[in-house]
């Protein structure tokens, strides 16, 4: 799907009208559908790679191929294959000056960062869910990793949602009302759709031993249930 042909899509669900004095900038507002539906499906599968550089521990929206659109990471890996074991931020020695090969990494903020500190250049691989890339050019792709139909009710919550916004802006609340019902309805069966598609990818990833068991014995899963205990006791 690329971006003008859901244009074109949008515009002939509201009867092929220009629509410019009322939606000036009809790409943007795309874009703002696209990204709020990609967060209600719980987001797209993507990948995206950086690169670290010798002494620097945390990693940003700054870095060149920084997953920026990231809502949640399902691997990280290394360019040997090596995949991290997430962690928390807390759990990093900032007294220690040892550097190497990352084995773990953790979240802060909109920031990944490694543990040991790298020590030289490598690639690093996450696969995440996102919301995509703002779109611009007629030819971009939609969400090109999204494994749908261009008749897949994931296109229609976005035409739907905007010819809601389109009638709302007219004041015919009558096909407002209808749009934002079936914009709803096509949300729904989208996000079963795209739950699907990435229970189906996370079930075919294969993770070494090293990403369940520490040095410690304890498994992450392990660690997140003890911190569950932990705030349920504060």
């Amino acid at each position: 799907m690329t971006l003008k042909k859901l244009k074109g899509m949008c515009l002939t669900e509201i009867g092929n009208l220009q629509p410019t004095n009322v939606i000036p900038d009809i790409v943007a507002t795309i874009n703002k559908f696209l990204r709020e539906l990609a967060r209600f499906v719980g987001g797209i599968p993507s990948t995206s790679t950086f690169l670290t550089t010798a002494g620097t521990r945390e990693y940003g929206p700054s870095t060149t191929g920084f997953p920026s659109d990231a809502q949640k990471y399902y691997r990280v890996y290394r360019s040997d294959g090596f995949i991290l074991e997430p962690t928390f931020r807390r759990e990093r020695n900032d007294l220690s000056t040892s550097s190497g090969s990352p084995l773990r990494y953790y979240l802060w903020g909109n920031l990944i960062g490694l543990e040991p500190i790298p020590n030289g250049i490598d690639s690093i691989t996450a696969e995440y869910y996102g919301v995509g890339s703002t779109l611009s050019g007629d030819s971009d792709l939609v969400f090109p990793t999204l494994q749908v139909q261009d008749a897949d009710p994931f296109w229609d919550a976005v035409i739907y949602a905007f010819a809601s916004q389109y009638f709302r802006l007219t004041r015919d609340f009558e096909k407002m009302q209808y749009y934002t019902t079936e914009k709803l309805k096509a949300q729904w069966e989208a996000r079963k759709v795209v739950l699907s598609v990435n229970a189906d990818r996370l079930v075919k990833i294969d993770l070494p031993e090293h990403y369940f068991e520490r040095l410690d014995g304890t498994s992450f899963p392990e660690r997140l249930a003890n911190e569950g205990d932990v705030l349920r006791q504060i």
